[in-house]
C-alpha cells in the first residue's frame, strides 16, 4: 500500500523528471549530423516530433502500470471491462460448436417443484435418489449432484431418516453394481461442503454418506467443492479449481473443485489433476503450507496461473438464466452456432418419481447436473450476466475449462502495438482536427476495436483494454498538466 500511495504522489514530479530527460535526449539525438540532414527535409516535423515524445511517454505510463498491474483499481478497471465485453458476446455472438464437448441437461428443482414436494426443509433424499437412478439409467456421460448433503435429514430417533437412508442403500449398491459387472457406470460428483470455524483451514463438514463415498467408491463416486470466488461486488466472476481443507479425523487434504474434476473425467486425466495439486496441500491442520508455491499448474494439457485475481481465473459466461424477476418457462434450450442443443434445462419434477414420467433420452450421452433454482433455496448468484443459480454458475466452469482451458491475455507485444497505434490516432486528431472531430474519430475507433475484443474473446483471448486506455488517458493529462508539448 505504501508503494501505491508514494507512485499516486510522485507521478507528476517523476514524468516532469522524465519529460527533461526524453527531451534532452531527442535534442542531443537531433544534433547528430546524420540525423539532423535527414530530419530537416521531413515533412510535419511538429506532428512527428510530438508523435514521437507521445510515444515514449506513452509505453512508460503503459510498462508502469504493467509493474502496478495489481493495484485495487487497475484490476476492477479490467474486470469491468471483461463484464462488458462477456456481456455483449453472450448477447451478439452464439456458442461454438465443439464435437469433443457433451451437451449439459439441468435437472432445476425450481419453485413449482419445491412447492409441489411442500416446501421441506432439506431436498428429499428419496426424490433425489430418483433424480440420480434417471440419469445413470439414462446412461448419461456424467452426473453432477449440486446439492447439500453435509447433513442428515432431521429425525426423533437416534436412526437414519429413512429417505436418508434409501439414498445411502442405493449409492452402497450402485458401487457394488459398477465394480462387479462390466458395463460402463457414469461417475457420480457430489459436492463437499466446509465450516471455517476458528481455524485457518476449512473443516469438512462430514455428512450421512462419508461411510459410501470415499477413497474405496471411486471412481464411481467422488466429492469434489462448488466454491467459487465472490468479488467485493458481490459478483462470482472467477473459480477455485481446488479447496485445501482438513477432513474429520485431522488429516490436510487438497479437494478438487467440482468443475475440474469433471473436466478431469471426460478427458481421463483425474490422476493428473490429484499429483499435481498435491503441492497446495497444507503441512498440517494447524497451519497453512508455509512452502513456497509455483506461480501455476500443469495437468491435462493445461497452464493455468495460481494467481487468484489473473485472467487465468475467470470463468467464461456464455450461459445465462432464463428470465430475470419471474418462474422460468420449462422445458428452456440453449442452442450452439449449428442450433445443436448445448444447454437443456428441465423441471425435476419429470424425474423425480420412481418411474420417471417423461422419455430420458434427452439425458443419454450429456452431462446431467441436478441442482435448485427455487428461491428459498439461496443458490442464486450475481454474476456479468446477472443473476444465475449455482448449477449454471458449475455449468459455465466446465464449459471454460473443456472449450478454452482457460481465458488468455493477448501478448503484451500487440498491446504494445495497439497503444502506439492509438497515441498516433489521438495526437494527430490533437493538431489537425477540431473538438468535434475528435469526439467522431474516437467513437469510431471504439466502434472497431470493441467487436475486436468480442472476436477475440470467443476464442478465449482477452484484449484488456483497460491498461492501454488508461495509459493513453494518463499520458494526455499529464502531458497537458505539465505542458510537455
Amino acid at each position: 500500500m505504501l508503494r501505491y500511495l508514494l507512485l499516486i504522489l510522485l507521478l507528476p514530479i517523476l514524468f516532469w523528471l522524465w519529460n527533461w530527460f526524453v527531451r534532452g535526449i531527442t535534442k542531443v539525438v537531433l544534433y547528430i549530423p546524420y540525423i539532423k540532414k535527414k530530419w530537416d527535409v521531413l515533412p510535419n516535423k511538429r506532428i512527428i516530433r510530438k508523435f514521437i515524445l507521445n510515444t515514449i511517454f506513452g509505453l512508460s505510463i503503459f510498462l508502469l502500470l504493467i509493474f502496478f498491474k495489481d493495484l485495487p483499481w487497475l484490476m476492477n478497471e479490467e474486470d469491468a471491462s471483461m463484464d462488458g465485453i462477456m456481456y455483449l458476446k453472450q448477447k451478439f455472438t452464439s456458442i461454438k460448436e465443439n464435437k469433443n464437448i457433451s451437451a449439459f441437461v439441468f435437472l432445476d428443482i425450481d419453485d413449482n417443484t419445491y412447492h409441489a414436494w411442500g416446501e421441506p426443509l432439506f431436498t428429499p433424499r428419496n426424490r433425489l435418489k430418483n433424480l440420480i437412478d434417471a440419469a445413470v439409467k439414462s446412461k448419461a456421460r456424467l452426473i453432477l449432484v449440486d446439492v447439500d448433503l453435509s447433513q442428515a435429514t432431521p429425525v426423533e430417533k437416534s436412526q437414519l431418516h429413512p429417505n436418508d437412508q434409501e439414498l445411502k442403500t442405493y449409492l452402497s449398491e450402485y458401487v457394488t453394481k459398477c465394480k462387479t459387472s462390466q458395463s460402463d457406470c457414469p461417475t457420480i460428483i457430489f459436492i463437499r461442503n466446509f465450516s471455517v470455524k476458528s481455524s485457518t483451514i476449512p473443516v469438512i463438514r462430514a455428512g450421512f454418506l462419508e461411510e459410501v463415498i470415499n477413497e474405496k467408491s471411486a471412481p464411481y463416486l467422488q466429492w469434489a467443492s462448488a466454491h467459487f470466488y465472490q468479488s467485493e461486488d458481490k459478483v462470482i466472476r472467477r473459480w477455485s479449481l481446488w479447496e485445501t481443507a482438513c477432513n474429520n479425523v485431522q488429516q490436510p487434504v487438497v479437494i478438487p473443485a467440482i468443475e475440474l474434476l469433471a473436466m478431469g473425467v471426460i478427458k481421463n486425466c483425474t490422476t493428473e489433476i490429484e499429483q499435481a495439486l498435491q503441492t497446495f496441500q497444507p503441512n498440517n491442520c494447524s497451519e497453512q503450507n508455509t512452502s513456497k508455491k509455483p506461480s501455476d499448474i500443469q495437468f491435462c494439457g493445461m497452464n493455468i496461473s495460481t494467481n487468484i485475481r489473473g485472467v487465468n481465473q475467470r470463468i467464461m459466461y456464455s450461459m445465462p438464466w432464463l428470465v430475470e424477476d419471474q418462474a422460468p418457462s420449462l422445458p428452456y434450450i440453449v442452442y450452439d452456432e449449428k442450433d445443436k442443443p448445448i444447454v437443456t434445462i428441465f423441471s425435476a419434477q419429470a424425474y423425480a418419481e420412481s418411474k420417471p414420467q417423461t422419455s430420458l433420452e434427452p439425458l443419454t450421452d450429456n452431462i446431467v447436473i441436478i441442482g435448485g433454482s427455487y428461491r428459498d433455496g439461496g443458490d442464486i448468484h450475481l454474476t456479468p450476466l446477472d443473476k444465475i443459480p449455482g448449477s449454471l454458475i458449475i455449468i459455465n466452469a466446465i464449459h471454460t475449462l473443456l472449450e478454452y482451458n482457460s481465458i488468455q491475455s493477448l501478448s503484451i507485444i500487440y498491446q504494445l502495438i495497439f497503444i502506439i497505434v492509438c497515441i498516433f490516432i489521438i495526437s494527430y486528431i490533437r493538431i489537425k482536427l477540431n473538438y468535434i472531430w475528435n469526439l467522431v474519430i474516437v467513437s469510431i475507433i471504439i466502434m472497431v476495436v470493441i467487436p475486436l475484443s468480442i472476436i477475440l474473446f470467443s476464442h478465449g483471448i482477452w484484449l484488456n483494454l483497460a491498461l492501454p486506455l488508461v495509459a493513453v488517458q494518463l499520458n494526455e493529462m499529464l502531458r497537458e498538466h505539465l505542458q510537455m508539448n
